[in-house]
């Protein structure tokens, strides 16, 4: 998985249309650590602005931290965003809204991560080892493929991964199982 931004605290990863479950699980580590309500915002949506109160400067200050959080919620998602991306979501009025509709672009509906899902477990239930093939890149191979099941709901136990190693081992390896 070859990606064009390196990993940085300031700078949110640049998402450019590839690797959206990866880019999808950095995005949530990066904001929940800068701003855990930001993450809230993006999956619940915007919080509500209270109406302003000029007598009161607690709600005053209260309104414009929910108006700062909003507005850093759609800032690190458009930051984080080539253009192609940005060009989809720029007319989204709210960070959820952003969030939704490159979820339904990349992840696609319901109907359409069931028909992944099921074509991930048919190449899981065939993986076997290729014949000049190391042990760590058969693990990279199938790791890429039940990350891929796991960001779509379908989960393995680890038990059940070890025993699919096994059996994907050619007989060469029958001594070592």
């Amino acid at each position: 998985m070859l990606l064009t931004d390196g990993h940085s605290t300031e700078r949110p990863p640049l998402f450019a249309g590839q690797h959206f479950s990866y880019w999808k699980m950095r995005m949530e580590l990066f904001i929940g650590a800068k701003e855990a309500d930001c993450w809230h915002i993006i999956m619940e949506g915007d919080l509500i602005v209270p109406p302003p109160n000029p007598n009161d400067i607690r709600h005053e200050n209260e309104r414009k931290r929910t108006i700062s959080l909003n507005t850093k919620a759609r800032h690190y998602l458009v930051c984080a965003l080539a253009g192609n991306e940005f060009n989809r979501v720029s007319t989204c009025k709210t960070a959820k809204e952003m969030w939704d509709r490159l979820a339904l672009i990349y992840d696609g509906t319901e109907q359409v991560k069931e028909s992944k899902v099921n074509a991930l477990v048919t190449q899981y239930e065939a993986f076997k080892m290729k014949k000049d093939e190391s042990i760590n890149q058969m693990f990279d191979r199938l790791t890429e493929i039940t990350n891929a099941m796991e960001s779509l709901g379908k989960t393995i136990s680890n038990s059940e991964l070890v025993r699919k190693i096994l059996r994907s081992l050619p007989k060469t390896w029958e001594a070592k199982k």
